[in-house]
């Protein structure tokens, strides 16, 4: 069941049942701590991601909003999230950009976190940094300005309970 909270006249961002007084002062520290104002759709997009702890594309976050943050409202707030270091962006296997939520603080370049994503359920999970030495050697090859490294399969959650696998 989706509330709806007023920000304008003209506005309406659905929220759920789910975010009360106090995980809405939550996620604004959380935009104040990355230095980002929190603005209503910035507010509504990390509401989605904490409460669905898995990845989104930016259509189906859409979907999620029911469409009352246009396209390219949506987009934008999801690059100050993910340039604030709050949402990571990554190209899964069919092209598409999923968006998920990490702790990271700021954008550390100097390691290579890896992610793992479920094809089932699809939740991405951070895997440990790969060791500074890893990206020693790859500078070798020149100045890394970008670096994904995404793995997936099924997690072990998909596995046991034996929900069937969707591909």
């Amino acid at each position: 069941m989706l509330h709806y909270w007023f920000v304008s006249l003209s506005l309406r961002i659905p929220t759920s049942a789910w975010l009360t007084t106090t995980h809405m002062d939550q996620i604004k520290q959380i935009l104040i701590g990355s230095k980002l104002r929190p603005t209503p759709n910035r507010i509504a997009v990390l509401e989605v991601f904490l409460k669905e702890h898995k990845s989104l594309s930016h259509g189906r976050l859409q979907c999620m909003l029911q469409y009352e943050i246009d396209r390219v409202s949506l987009y934008r707030a999801l690059i100050d999230l993910v340039n604030a270091g709050l949402l990571s962006r990554l190209i899964d296997s069919d092209g598409v950009a999923q968006f998920h939520y990490c702790k990271m603080q700021g954008n550390n370049h100097d390691t290579l976190t890896p992610h793992f994503k479920c094809k089932n359920c699809e939740e991405i999970a951070a895997l440990p940094d790969l060791p500074k030495t890893y990206m020693q050697h790859i500078s070798a090859f020149g100045h890394i300005q970008n670096s994904r490294l995404l793995l997936e399969g099924i997690c072990l959650e998909c596995a046991k309970s034996g929900s069937p696998v969707k591909w």
